[in-house]
């Protein structure tokens, strides 16, 4: 049914429904580095080389047509998106509780909003909650 509505559209129209999906895993880690699953690492930033990493990606993302960002609440995601999105980029960056790993670890789960969002202000923090850990 959907091949049928398709052809009868134009195609500007057809066009304009299309999005592409891009999903950036984190740079290094602490944690990755070390290997470790500790209270010390829980909602571990990135080391020097995963942000040389997410530096890396600037380039790439500057010739993309990026219409918005989302990112996880997640301290090395946060890191991530900050040192990889090319400062010609004007569009919101939502900053979700959803699209982050199960929290099954120290290391894989988060600081509270109130800790976090401090360093990431410029992001947009309305889908979290107040009380988020």
């Amino acid at each position: 049914m959907s091949s049928t509505v398709n052809e009868s559209m134009p195609t500007s129209t057809t066009q304009n429904c299309t999005k592409t999906l891009y999903l950036i895993r984190h740079g290094q880690s602490l944690a990755n580095r070390d290997l470790a699953e500790t209270i010390e690492y829980q909602d571990a930033g990135l080391t020097d080389q995963g942000i040389t990493q997410a530096r890396g990606l600037q380039q790439h993302l500057e010739t993309l047509d990026l219409e918005l960002v989302v990112v996880s609440l997640l301290t090395r995601a946060l890191q991530t998106c900050d040192s990889a999105l090319p400062a010609s980029y004007s569009g919101v960056v939502i900053v979700h509780p959803k699209i982050h790993e199960i929290c099954d670890s120290y290391y894989s789960c988060g600081q509270k909003r109130a800790i976090i969002q401090r360093d990431f202000a410029k992001f947009d923090w309305s889908h979290v909650p107040e009380n988020n850990v």
